[in-house]
Parts: structure tokens; C-alpha cells; sequence
């Protein structure tokens, strides 16, 4: 009969490197994954597409868990690999998801002391990921002015605000539940 082979505890990769790469593959896998699953009718704020793209979640918890660079790196090449897959490739787009990793991890030095409580913790990591999604969304969608040759009520009205509600909407719940189920399950040990 034969039987999995269960690596011992000590053989799985670590370090930035394994860090980022088992980031990019979920990145990867979840907005391929979720480039066919059609949403229904939403409400004229969050209507950006007929895509649903849970792969905004990915970047905000490797920087929350790992730091601002390993948070940018797996937002950037995460999302650089699933767009070539599906849209192409839109350097400011890809920057910018890498900048919603970056945030959220940048943020962990200035709230880090205020991590003493669930509820605490619950209200810093919703406010990380907003933050994080306004950001990013926002140096993506501007600098569409240059590379789309949008005007700026364009970048600003049509994609800055529908796209960061969207994420916000999908994002902000998503990435605190992870959060919180990894922070839980760490209070445990």
C-alpha cells in the first residue's frame, strides 16, 4: 500500500525567497481560478467587471505576516504572472497591487504595539487594509493618466473610486478574516 510522504517539520522551505514564492502561486491560483466565476448584478458603486478577483487578499496578508518587501513582492509578481495569463501586462497595475502589499506590511511597525487584544487587532487590521487598497488602487489608477492617456476626472471618477469600492468591498472583509483565523490560530500555540 502506498503512503503519503509527509515531510518532517524541519524540511519545509523558508526564508523571503519560499515566503514570496508560496505567495505568488496562491495569488497566481486564486485570480486564475477566479477569472471565470461571473458575480451577479451589483450595486452601480461595485460594478468593475463581471471578474471576481480575490487575489487583492493575498498581498495584504504576506505583508501584514511578513513585511512591507515580501507583501510588495507577492502583490507585483503575483498579479504580473495572472494578468500575462489573462489581461496582459500593465506595469502600474502591477505596482500598485505590490504597493497594497507594501502598506499593509509597512503598517505593522506602526501598529504593532496596539496588538494586545482581539478587538484591538480586528480594528488595526481593517484599517491596514483599506489603507493599503486606497493606495495602491490609487497609484494605479493616476498613473493611468500617462499610461492609458486617461484624463484625470477619468482616472479619478471611473476607475480610482469603483475599483478601490470593489476592493474594499471584497478585500478589506476577506483579508481580516484570514488574518484573524491565522492570528487565532497562533494565540492557540
Amino acid at each position: 500500500m502506498n503512503e503519503a510522504v509527509v515531510p518532517r517539520a524541519g524540511t519545509w522551505p523558508r526564508g523571503p525567497f519560499a515566503t514570496i514564492a508560496i505567495g505568488v502561486a496562491v495569488v497566481v491560483a486564486l485570480n486564475l481560478l477566479a477569472a471565470n466565476v461571473a458575480l451577479p448584478p451589483l450595486p452601480e458603486p461595485l460594478r468593475l467587471g463581471p471578474m471576481l478577483r480575490v487575489g487583492i487578499v493575498v498581498p495584504i496578508f504576506f505583508g501584514v505576516r511578513f513585511g512591507p518587501l515580501v507583501g510588495f513582492c507577492v502583490g507585483a509578481i503575483g498579479t504580473l504572472i495572472s494578468d500575462i495569463a489573462t489581461f496582459g501586462f500593465f506595469w502600474n497595475w502591477e505596482i500598485g497591487v505590490g504597493l497594497v502589499g507594501a502598506v499593509a506590511g509597512s503598517s505593522t511597525v506602526m501598529a504593532g504595539s496596539l496588538r494586545e487584544g482581539w478587538w484591538v487587532y480586528l480594528a488595526t487590521e481593517i484599517v491596514r487594509g483599506a489603507v493599503a487598497i486606497i493606495v495602491g488602487t490609487g497609484f494605479a489608477t493616476l498613473t493611468d493618466v500617462w499610461v492609458a492617456n486617461l484624463g484625470w476626472n477619468d482616472a479619478i471618477s471611473a476607475e480610482w473610486i469603483p475599483t478601490a469600492l470593489y476592493n474594499l468591498a471584497w478585500g478589506v472583509p476577506l483579508a481580516t478574516m484570514v488574518n484573524s483565523a491565522w492570528w487565532a490560530a497562533r494565540r492557540r500555540r
